[in-house]
């Protein structure tokens, strides 16, 4: 479940990809180690985690404030089809 290892690298070569511009989405945060790489990688972008388990999501959120990136990463609680219809105007646009 960490992006550790092979996982991380895919994610530092796809982020490299990505268009320059809008925010990420994360479905399944866990303890949010992918979504703080997302935020170091790309410090002027907002990320959107998702995350069913409560307790992984609050710990996720206290990880995200201690890194110092709360301001940038929203970690929002429940299951994905409940949250999706949430985003602001049904995208990610920053």
């Amino acid at each position: 479940k960490i992006a550790g290892g092979e996982k991380a690298e895919v994610i530092v070569s796809e982020i490299a990809r990505a268009p320059d511009r809008g925010a990420f989405l994360e479905i399944g945060t866990y303890m949010g180690y992918s979504a703080l790489r997302l935020a170091l990688a790309q410090p002027h972008r907002r990320i959107v985690s998702l995350e069913v388990d409560p307790r992984h999501s609050l710990v996720a959120q206290y990880l995200t404030m201690y890194a110092g990136r709360g301001h940038q990463i929203e970690i929002w609680t429940g299951h994905s089809q409940d949250l999706l219809d949430r985003l602001p105007g049904g995208s990610l646009q920053s």
